[in-house]
C-alpha cells in the first residue's frame, strides 16, 4: 500500500512539474526570429514579401530611372518560401544571382553564364556552370526543388516571364533526381 502511494505521489508531482511552463532555447529562438523577422517581412500565404511596415531602409529603397523592385526567393526556417526586395536593372541577371547567392540559397562555386530571353513566347533559359549542377545534386529531392523554385520565381517574376529553362553548360540540366528539359513556370512548395 506505501508503494502504490508513494508511486501516486511521484505521479502527481510529476504531472505537476510537466504542466508548469518553461522557456526553452527552441521558443526563444523562435521568438529572436520574429522579432527579427517582423521588422523585415511580413507573411503572406505560403510566400513572405516585404510588406508597407518593413523597416526605415527598405522603405527608403531608391529606384534609378531603368530599375525596379523586384523579389528574390529564399527558404525560410519553417520551409516556405519567403522573399525580400532589391532594386533591379532589367538584364542585370548577375544582379539577381549574387542576390540568390547572398542570400544562401546557391553556394558560391554555382556561377551564372548566359541568360537567353525570348520576348515573344515569354520564355528564359538560364545557363549555369557545373558547379551550380554539383551543387544541386548533392541535395534530396525537398531541397532540390526548394532551390529550383527559388531561382526559377525570382528570374520569371523579374521578367513577369511565363516558362524558363536551367541548363548547365548549355545542356539539359540533370539534377539527382530528373533532367529539367522543359519550361517551367512558377513553382510552388
Amino acid at each position: 500500500m506505501k508503494k502504490k502511494l508513494i508511486l501516486l505521489g511521484a505521479l502527481l508531482a510529476l504531472l505537476t512539474a510537466c504542466g508548469q511552463e518553461t522557456p526553452d532555447a527552441t521558443s526563444e529562438n523562435f521568438a529572436q526570429q520574429e522579432e527579427g523577422s517582423a521588422e523585415d517581412t511580413t507573411e503572406v500565404g505560403d510566400v513572405e514579401e516585404i510588406g508597407e511596415d518593413a523597416d526605415a531602409e527598405s522603405s527608403t529603397l531608391e529606384l534609378g530611372e531603368d530599375q525596379t523592385l523586384i523579389n528574390i526567393y529564399s527558404i525560410g526556417e519553417d520551409g516556405t518560401l519567403q522573399s525580400t526586395q532589391i532594386a533591379w536593372t532589367r538584364g542585370d541577371d548577375q544582379a539577381i544571382w549574387d542576390e540568390l547567392q547572398a542570400s544562401r540559397i546557391l553556394n558560391e562555386e554555382s556561377e551564372w553564364n548566359s541568360t537567353t530571353v525570348t520576348e515573344e513566347d515569354k520564355t528564359i533559359i538560364l545557363d549555369v556552370n557545373h558547379g551550380f549542377g554539383e551543387f544541386i545534386r548533392g541535395f534530396g529531392t525537398a531541397g532540390e526543388q526548394e532551390i529550383i523554385a527559388c531561382v526559377v520565381n525570382t528570374f520569371l517574376e523579374a521578367y513577369q516571364y511565363e516558362g524558363m529553362k536551367i541548363t548547365e553548360e548549355q545542356e539539359p540540366l540533370m539534377t539527382g533526381h530528373r533532367e529539367l528539359d522543359s519550361y517551367m513556370g512558377i513553382q510552388t512548395l
